[in-house]
């Protein structure tokens, strides 16, 4: 007996990982390494994104300068009036950025004014069929409420 519960336990410390019974375990473990292997692809993209522009407004900012120095011989008045243009360009840079980033959130908001719509339509159709499934006076069947409704498993 004693040598068959001692095969039975080098089998497993052997084979650890690998029993039907740590089936359940194994899939949890491999969800979750699907799923940082995602979080981690994503981040990666995220990266390499920031790096392209990075070198990008590296690239523009070494071009500006190979200018100014190309420029050096100006006036004064000259020079003044290249820093105020760089200056108004970088000014601008950044209104367009931000201007960018409100059109995309205009986007989403629209998206979502979309989904809204057609779930309204959907909250009225439904209250329209329950209508007509109910009998027709309200003291027999008492009808769903607006507020009754959202609180039902539809909005859950």
């Amino acid at each position: 007996m004693k040598a068959v519960e001692q095969k039975l336990s080098d089998y497993k410390a052997k084979n650890a990982g690998r029993l039907p019974d740590e089936l359940q375990t194994n899939i949890t473990q491999m969800n979750a390494l699907d799923q940082r292997s995602s979080s981690l692809s994503e981040a990666a993209t995220r990266n390499a994104e920031r790096r392209m522009m990075l070198e990008s407004e590296l690239r523009a900012r070494k071009d500006r300068l190979a200018a100014l120095k190309k420029n050096n011989y100006q006036s004064a008045a000259g020079g003044d009036r290249i820093s105020d243009l760089i200056s108004k360009s970088a000014i601008t840079n950044r209104r367009s950025r931000h201007e960018r980033s409100l059109y995309r959130r205009l986007s989403r908001l629209q998206a979502a004014r979309d989904r809204l719509v057609v779930l309204k339509k959907q909250r009225d159709d439904a209250f329209k069929n329950a209508a007509k499934n109910e009998p027709t006076t309200v003291a027999e069947s008492p009808s769903l409420g607006e507020n009754e409704w959202k609180r039902s498993s539809r909005w859950k």
